[in-house]
């Protein structure tokens, strides 16, 4: 499945388990941000990046979104920016 700028957009991930803390909603919605710019061919985000993106941990008392959920849209992600010819960032000197 190839995702566009608003699946990623629309999509809403569940709350973890009762007791359990999940990823924190603001670094996870930031970095969709990159993603969907990337699908609107404006950012430089690759496969690599998503693979390797890490989140941190909601604040104490909030309990973020739940990790499987957005662990899956994350493959998602990265398989569609396999299909996408990689873009090279601008050289910053011309």
């Amino acid at each position: 499945m190839t995702l566009t700028a608003s699946d990623v957009r629309t999509a809403v991930f569940s709350a973890p388990p009762l007791f359990r803390r999940g990823y924190n909603e603001d670094q996870v919605d930031e970095f969709l941000d990159r993603v969907v710019d990337r699908l609107e061919d404006r950012g430089y985000l690759n496969a690599d990046d998503v693979r390797e993106v890490r989140f941190g941990r909601p604040a104490l008392g909030k309990r973020g979104y739940n990790k499987d959920d957005v662990e899956a849209l994350l493959e998602l992600i990265a398989a569609t920016f396999d299909t996408l010819p990689r873009r090279r960032i601008p050289d910053q000197n011309m």
